[in-house]
């Protein structure tokens, strides 16, 4: 029915998510694209200079990434495929940001 489902995108702002409370809450976002903007010593100091969602990834165990480097697949998904760029523009963040992870998939033609 409606209302069961929150969807919260870049979750940079988490409060229009618990504002009206859904059985299930979808956090939609990338930690390793550009974070908060946080000019105040106090929120800096409680850890609001990082996302809600790398916050959970780093704190909660069952959301972070496990040996084997997989996620819970319950909880966690990675978008691995690029469709947008040439592999050469992917190449540096792909080994800096995401542990060689992405695959380029977009066609040589427009890319």
């Amino acid at each position: 029915g409606h209302g069961d489902v929150s969807v919260v995108d870049e979750t940079h702002d988490i409060r229009h998510a618990t504002e009206k409370p859904s059985p299930q809450v979808v956090l939609a976002g990338d930690p390793r694209q550009l974070g908060p903007v946080v000019t105040s010593a106090l929120c800096r100091q409680f850890g609001l200079d990082v996302s809600y969602m790398e916050r959970l990834m780093n704190t909660e165990e069952i959301y972070g990434r496990r040996t084997d480097g997989s996620y819970t697949k319950e909880l966690v998904t990675k978008l691995v495929r690029n469709y947008r760029s040439h592999p050469a523009i992917i190449k540096l963040p792909n080994e800096m940001f995401y542990d060689n992870d992405l695959t380029c998939c977009a066609d040589p033609l427009v890319s």
